[in-house]
Formats: C-alpha cells, structure tokens, sequence
C-alpha cells in the first residue's frame, strides 16, 4: 500500500477505520467487563448499601418519634401538641415504609426481620398508649415511661437492640461483597492490559505512517499561526497543493484577512467607546462622536438630530462641514429627506452615487467638493428613534465602515438613551428642587395647621365625654323620674279608685267627677311617663326585637276595643277595613301594636267629627296599615315637624288637643327600628292619613329546620296516663345533678324517668306524657330551648308544667324565650336548697297538694287571708291597705328585715313585696323567704315603679308569683292578687 500517494482523506480515512476497530473491540471488552462490575455493583446497591440506608432511616426516624413525643409532653397549648403529633405521626409512617424495603431486600436471616418487625409493633403499641396518656393530661404517667427504667424506654431499646442486628448483617455482607469485587478487579487488570498493549502496537504502526504523510504541511501552517499568535497579521501560508492541505491554507489566509479586518473594527470600536463615554451632556456628547466618528469611517462631514419633546419632528442639535444655510428640522410623520428611508425601517441606510444638485456640499479652499455616499444612522429606543446621525463621504465608505457603524449600535443605543436621561434627570432635578422649597413651605403651613387641629381634636373630646355624661345623667334622670313619679301616681290612681267605689253612695254628681278627675288626669300623666320612657329606650339602644307570628287583624281589633270608648264619647265611628282577611305576619308584635295604638289615639284625639279607619295589606314582603281620620288635617309646613319629638302641629293645636308631642315621634321611632317608615298625607281642615309600612320577618331557614326536625319526633296521638302517681321526667345531661335531685325527691311518691339530652327526652315522650319536667338548658346535640319550644308547639304536651333548672347565666332575650312558653319556675343550678326545690315540684305537679299545705300552716288571724304588703313609702302603703282591708287582714312591714320578721310571725297567705328597699332589697328577702321550708309555699308578688333598670321577664325568672307595675290600677292590682292565691 502506497500511503504517499493517497489523499490526506484517504489516509485519514483507511487509519480512522483501523482506529474504529480497534475502539469496537476495545468497546466490546469494555462493555463486557463493564457488565460484570454492574452486577458486583447492583448486588452491593440492592441489598447492603439499601438494608443499611434503611436501618439507618428506620433509626432517625424511631429517634425523632422520641423527640416529637417529648415535644407533645412540653407542648405549651393545643397548637403546638397538634403539631408535634403531627410530625410523630410522619416519622411512624416513614419508618414502616423503611420496614418494607428491609424485609423485601434482606439477604440475611428472616427471623432477623420479623424479630425488628415485631418490636417495632410492640413499640408503635406502646408509643399509642403514651400518646393517649399525653392527650388524657397523664404527664406524670408519661414522664416515667420516659425514663431509661419505663417501659417505652424498654421497648425503644429492644427495637434499637433488633435493628443493630440487621445492620451487623448488612455491614458484614458489603465487606464481602467488596473482597470479591476487588479480586474481581485485579483479573480484569491483567486482562485489560495486555488487550491495550496489541491495541497500541497496532496504533503506532498506523499513526507513524500518517505522520508522516502529513507532519511537513503541518509544520508550515503551524509557522504560520505562530506568526499571527505574534501580531503578525501580515503573514500567509504558501501550501500549494490539491489535497485538503492546499484548501487550508487557502482558507487559512482568508481567515487572516477577516481577523485583521475585524480587529481593525474592534480597535475603531474601542476608540468610538471612550469618546461615548468622556461626556454626559448632550451636545458635546454629539459633538465628540461625530468627530470620531468621520475619523474612523474615512467621512468628510455629518449632523445629529434628536427627536423633538412632542415627537413630531427630529430638530438640528449640531453638524461637521455642512453649510449653515442646510441645517433644517425634519418631520418626523412624512419622513421626509435622506432621513425617511432610515426612519421607516430603522435601519441603517446608505445612499450612493448622489446626484450633483445634492444639498450636502463639502466647502474646501478651492471650492466645493460633491459627496459620493451618505449614511443616515438612526438611534432607537424601544423601536422609537430618539436621534439621527447622517454622515457623508467624498470617497465612499468601505465594508470595514459600515461594519464599525453596526458593530457600536448597541452601545450608541445605550450611551445616547442615557445622555438623554441624565439630560432628563438634571431637568427634572432642578424642577423637584424648586418643588421642594415649595412643598417645605406647605409643610410648614400643615404643620401649623396640625397644631390647631389637635387643640380643635382635644376640644371636641372634650365636649364629647361632656355629652356622655349628660346622656347617662340623662338616663339616670329618667330612671329616678320614672320611679319617683310613680310612686306618688301610684297613690293618686288608686286612692282615687278606693274613694270612688266608698263614697259612691255617698257623693253627689260634682264631687264624683271630681273624683273621675283625679283617677283620669293621673292616668293621662302615666301615659305621658311612658312616653318619655320610651322615647329614652329607644334613643339609649335599649329595645330589643322579639318577632313572633300573629294576627295583624286581630291585633288592629283588639286596639280598636281600647280606643272605642273615646270615639264613642265624641261620636266618631270607627272603621275596621279588611278585618275579616287572614293577615299573618312575623314581626315585634308589642311594637307594631304600639304603632297601631299610638295612630289610632291621635286619630280619635284630632277628629272632632266623622270617622277614623284603618286597614292592612300585604304587599310582597311587607305589609302597610294605614289610618285615615276626618280631623283638623295638618298645614303643609307643619308636615315635617309632626315626627319630632315634644312637637305638634302648631302651638294653638297643642293648646287646645294637650299631649306631649311624643306619640308621632315614638312611632316613627318604632317604625324605622323594626326596619320600615311612616308616611302622611293631610290636607288642612279635611283630615290626614297615615301609612306605615313593615317588613315581614323571617327567621332563619336552618332554625327553622332544626325545630321542624325535633316537632316532628314528638307523636300526635294521645296514651293513656299512668296510675301510680305522678309522673316526673328529669332532662339533665349530668350525672352528679340527676344524683342530687334524686335524692333530694326520693321521700316523695313520683314516677321518675330520666333523659340525659333532648333527643332521648323526645324518644321518652312518644310513650308518656308526664305531670311535670325537671329541663336542663346546656345540653349537647338539641339543648333545653328547643326542646322547650317543642312542647310548647305539639297538641299533646303544649300543657305540661316544666321547670328549668339550670346554671346558665340567663340574657334578657332568653329569659323572654322562657317567658314565651310559659314554664312554670326558672331555678339556678348552685347551692340548690332541698326544701324549696320540692315545695317547687310539689306545687308544680300537684297545686291542690300546695293548697292543703298552705292551709295546715297558715297562722289564722280571723276569717280573712292575711296580705303582707312591704312598702317603704308611706302612701304606698296607705294606697294598698285601702285597697285590700275590706277582703284581707293587711300587715306592713317598710324594710326587708322587718318583712322577714313579720313573715314568721304572721305567716301570710300572700306576699307584696317593693323591690327597691333601704338595706335589704325585695330580691334578697324574696330569697331567703323562699330558702325557709315553713315559709317557701307562701306567694309572693313583685311591686316595683323602676320601668327603666327592670323587667317583668327578669322579675319572673327570679320566681316571683306574679309581677305588679307601679302606679298600681285597681281593677289590675286585684285581679292578679285573685289569679295568684286562688287560682281564678
């Protein structure tokens, strides 16, 4: 084979096959014994470097339980316990997972595996038990598992101890498993050896002969590099041949001659840099780049134009060589002059061959010179030309110009961008520090308005803590006013009423309407205490909302009875439209019927002739009353005052109707509380009307779901009663209670079921119906109220007496829940006295049993009851001894302590008792009267003129017999002392 007689790529060729097989057979050996050291590999891998890994998790892991259940232990609240749990949990989990790589990889003794297995069950089992001992507060208990002597310590080695034995395995196996590796390694060494050895024999013989062939061309390119290694860029490389090495060399030097004209761009491009860089201002910054900028690109003359502040047009800023008279703006819409074409594409663009008559004409010594070639540059900034540079030359501009101009874009972008920015910025500074001076002015102003607000702030609190304090002296004033005007009230109507009924015989027609005087113009004063009282409530948040379902005809009915002896005084007929329609509503029904009373009254009181008419509708959901009268009608200007508060229509209307002016005001009020409004229409001397309009109320839908759940429980049909005694159903959730109220009931003869919560006392009353209910309120799923309601509202047990007993700290709106379905005692859990808790089940199970035990310890003065009325006014009591000597034998007692002592003494049939007292209050004593087993059966009725502080709701709840309001009415005040002590 002729090597020097074949082509670099033949020789090439024919040595790379040899060399490809040798790397195949090279590669095969390799591959093969690659192979060998993979399954060494994959054994280690798979079974003592994994056992090992996981062993070592399975110990992390067992670790951090340890830690994550002492972090439970010191945890500071539930949070940080939850947390900790968490983090327990996910260690346990980890190290199962870990458990399951062993057991599958194991190469060792499965007995060594299941022991792991099994003391890791052992310890998980136990860990759950500390865990719940942490949960149930057993840190005591905790702590000494946690000692190295507890058992979860025992437990927690034992695993570590098996798990040690798993690890020994592994560590053992990889030991071996490496010997026999290294053996592994020394044949294939050997082997290796002496296959590279023939491999580079047969190499050497290869290459020599290619080095041969191709060392001396090598050698001269070679000495060409040198050269240009050394800045010799002049150099080029003489090969002359038709192989590859004559087409290196021709490429060698075509690569020299681009390197040479590349570094001479590069170097322009350095120089172009600096001079881009030395200023900051814009003029001179162009001034310097269109000097160096002719100098390197062999130009004769150029101009910069920037881009004008409303961008309309590029305007000169400076040129080199041009005539004065050619230094002009451009538009930047038409793209006009040699500036357009660069405009449109932004790209750079070079006009050439230049017509004589061009405008650009260089002024030498001798004349003027025509340029040959112009090359407009535009400067963009997010694809927007904020400059132009048009240079010209007389010689034309080279490929090296034109690659310069290209090669510094970037940067000229940048550089110009900037010098417009400092540009930008020195302006705007100069603007902001004008700016500043000014806003400092304006500071100084705030500042010194600042002070003056703050002096107005601090007299604005000022006066409002002034206007507090008025509203609660206010609020007290109107409490004490109340109690203090009805006291004297209280005897003016009642004695009124007394003197009226002795002398009635006696007294001739004057004098009786002398009497008929007092008894009404004290009313008409009570009337007016009220207004104002409730004018105050409503204006001190004071009202509550309590909507419930009713009758809107029937309740316009029952005012029209109120206010039909007035109309029928004066002659007026009164008019019911729509009373026979089912009107139904939900809303605050005293409220609404306060609205309905007030309009009607003030329709009767300013009608002198004709008729008053009301009526409803509903319309969507709201339904309107409205009330038409046949009156002294309302002046127009007057309209918008009648809603004010001490305000009528005019001052001659006011003289000569009376009143407060607060009627009107008070209904407004009510009305825009329950979230409606009033309107009037008037017309002077031809009567008014009057429309209110109300939302419906609609309670919620889940409530009234739950409550149709538990009403539906309860069974319609009726069971027979049970024949052994009464029977008691006790609804208490506590055991300790039940335990108490059993015993202190075991000496009486009832039947006693017992319900732990509302579900079970539901389940109980589908097979009986009880004589009586022990509630408890706080209970879980369905609690007292909604099982109370439920009674209430089913046909069968709407009537069976419940008494609650409970430790609830009952609000103002759940004791008017109680209220509304009627229980018969509300009693707090406590320091439950024995005795009285049986005098309350035995009166409430059996009233005839309450009546016989009054009886045997009623201390019999005469034939009449005995009334104990405690009174600390004077003509308090005067007002209720007249009322009640002619039918009881009347006890007085001014103060708490002497009540006590008349009570014992006398033993009266029935009780009145003042609330507000000097020393012990009316509560007290009712307390203590009620906690004495010989005195608890005697009823006591709550007295009291402190409308504002108290509540009849309250009064009941305390367990009073009965509530009486001060000034007491008559016919009233007897009538509830009759319901109480007998029943009627």
């Amino acid at each position: 084979m002729k090597w020097h007689k074949m082509s670099v790529s033949q020789q090439l060729k024919i040595s790379l096959g040899l060399m490809a097989l040798f790397v195949l057979l090279l590669g095969a050996f390799g591959i093969w014994q690659s192979w060998e050291i993979f399954q060494e590999g994959e054994t280690l891998y798979n079974h003592p470097l994994q056992i090992r890994r996981a062993v070592s998790t399975v110990k992390h892991e067992v670790t951090y339980i340890n830690m994550s259940l002492r972090d439970m232990l010191l945890a500071e609240d539930d949070k940080e316990r939850d947390l900790a749990y968490e983090r327990l949990l996910a260690s346990e989990s980890m190290a199962s997972q870990n458990f399951d790589i062993i057991k599958t990889l194991y190469l060792g003794p499965q007995q060594d595996v299941q022991s792991a297995i099994t003391a890791y069950s052992v310890f998980t089992s136990h860990l759950n038990q500390v865990v719940d001992m942490i949960q149930n507060n057993q840190e005591e208990m905790v702590r000494e598992n946690l000692q190295s002597y507890g058992e979860f310590e025992k437990h927690h080695a034992n695993l570590v101890e098996s798990i040690r034995i798993i690890d020994d395995f592994a560590e053992a196996k990889a030991d071996q498993l490496y010997d026999d590796s290294r053996n592994m390694l020394v044949k294939m060494a050997i082997l290796n050896i002496s296959v590279i050895l023939l491999l580079l024999l047969s190499s050497y013989y290869i290459s020599k002969k290619l080095y041969s062939n191709i060392k001396g061309p090598l050698d001269n390119l070679n000495l060409a590099f040198t050269k240009v290694q050394e800045g010799d860029l002049k150099i080029r490389s003489d090969i002359e041949s038709e192989n590859e090495f004559g087409h290196l060399s021709s490429g060698f030097n075509n690569m020299i001659e681009t390197i040479e004209k590349n570094v001479n761009v590069n170097k322009s491009s350095s120089v172009l840099a600096n001079i881009m860089m030395m200023e900051d201002e814009v003029k001179p910054f162009f001034k310097s780049l269109l000097s160096g900028l002719l100098s390197e690109i062999n130009g004769n003359l150029g101009a910069a134009y920037l881009l004008s502040n409303d961008g309309k047009s590029y305007d000169f800023l400076i040129s080199i060589g041009m005539q004065d008279t050619f230094r002009h703006s451009f538009d930047a819409e038409s793209l006009e002059g040699e500036l357009g074409l660069a405009l449109s594409s932004n790209q750079i663009h070079i006009i050439r061959s230049i017509d004589k008559n061009s405008y650009m004409i260089l002024p030498t010594s001798t004349g003027h010179i025509l340029p040959k070639e112009i090359m407009t540059i535009p400067v963009t900034n997010m694809e927007r030309t904020i400059a132009v540079m048009t240079v010209a030359s007389v010689e034309g501009f080279n490929s090296e110009s034109i690659d310069l101009v290209e090669n510094i874009m970037d940067m000229l972008k940048a550089r110009t961008q900037g010098v417009l920015n400092y540009h930008m910025i020195n302006r705007l500074r100069e603007e902001l520090q004008l700016t500043n001076r000014e806003l400092e002015m304006q500071t100084s102003e705030l500042q010194a308005q600042e002070v003056e607000l703050k002096e107005q702030n601090r007299e604005l609190e000022r006066q409002k803590d002034e206007l507090m304090e008025v509203s609660r002296l206010k609020t007290n004033f109107l409490s004490n006013m109340s109690h203090e005007l009805r006291t004297p009230l209280n005897s003016v109507i009642a004695l009124s009423g007394v003197l009226e009924r002795k002398l009635k015989d006696r007294m001739t027609d004057e004098e009786k309407s002398f009497i008929e005087v007092i008894g009404r113009s004290g009313k008409n004063l009570l009337e007016m205490i009220n207004d104002i009282l409730d004018i105050s409530r409503i204006e001190s948040g004071k009202v509550d909302l309590l909507s419930e379902a009713f009758s809107l005809n029937g309740l316009i009915g029952e005012v029209l009875q109120v206010v039909k002896p007035l109309a029928d005084e004066k002659n007026i007929n009164l008019i019911h439209e729509t009373k026979d329609q089912d009107l139904t509503v939900i809303s605050d029904m005293q409220k609404v019927r306060h609205i309905v009373q007030n309009l009607l009254g003030n329709a009767v009181k300013f009608t002198e002739a004709g008729f008053v008419s009301v009526g409803a509708r509903i319309d969507n959901n709201h339904f309107i009353i409205e009330v038409l009268d046949t009156g002294i009608g309302i002046a127009q200007n007057d309209i918008k005052h009648i809603f004010d508060e001490f305000r009528q229509a005019d001052g001659s209307t006011t003289r000569k109707f009376g009143g407060t002016g607060l009627g009107l005001a008070i209904t407004k009020k009510y009305s825009e509380f329950l979230g409606g409004n009033i309107q009037v229409e008037s017309l002077l001397g031809q009567g008014s009307k009057f429309i209110v309009t109300l939302p419906i109320l609609k309670p919620s839908e889940g409530e009234n779901e739950k409550i149709e759940k538990i009403h539906s429980t309860i069974p319609r049909e009726g069971i027979s009663e049970s024949k052994h005694g009464k029977k008691l159903l006790i609804v208490e959730d506590s055991d300790p209670a039940i335990v108490q109220i059993l015993d202190i009931l075991q000496e009486d003869e009832y039947s006693i079921s017992i319900a732990r919560d509302g579900v079970e006392a539901i389940q109980i009353l589908k097979g009986m119906i009880p004589d009586g209910i022990i509630l408890d309120l706080m209970m879980p799923n369905i609690d007292g109220f909604e099982v109370l309601q439920a009674l209430r509202e089913n046909q069968r047990t709407e009537n069976v007496p419940v008494l609650v007993l409970t430790a609830k700290h009952m609000e103002k709106d759940e004791l008017a829940k109680l209220k509304k379905n009627h229980i018969y005692q509300l009693i707090q859990k406590g320091n439950v006295d024995p005795e009285m808790l049986r005098e309350a089940v035995l009166s409430m199970l059996c009233p005839p049993c309450r009546k016989e035990t009054v009886k045997t310890v009623r201390h019999i003065l005469s034939k009449l009851p005995t009334a104990l009325i405690v009174e600390d006014n004077p003509d308090n009591r005067l007002t209720a001894r007249a009322l009640l000597q002619d039918t009881f034998n009347v006890v007085e007692a001014e103060d708490g302590e002497e009540a006590l002592e008349l009570v014992k003494e006398h033993i009266p049939d029935i009780i009145l008792m003042d609330i507000a007292l000097p020393g012990m209050d009316g509560v007290e004593a009712f307390r203590i009267i009620r906690k004495t087993p010989t005195l608890a059966h005697i009823p006591i009725i709550a007295l009291t003129a402190s409308a504002m502080t108290t509540d009849r709701e309250i009064f009941l709840a305390h367990g009073f017999d009965a509530f009486i309001p001060k000034p007491i009415i008559e016919n009233q005040f007897l009538g509830i002392i009759q319901r109480v002590l007998y029943g009627e």
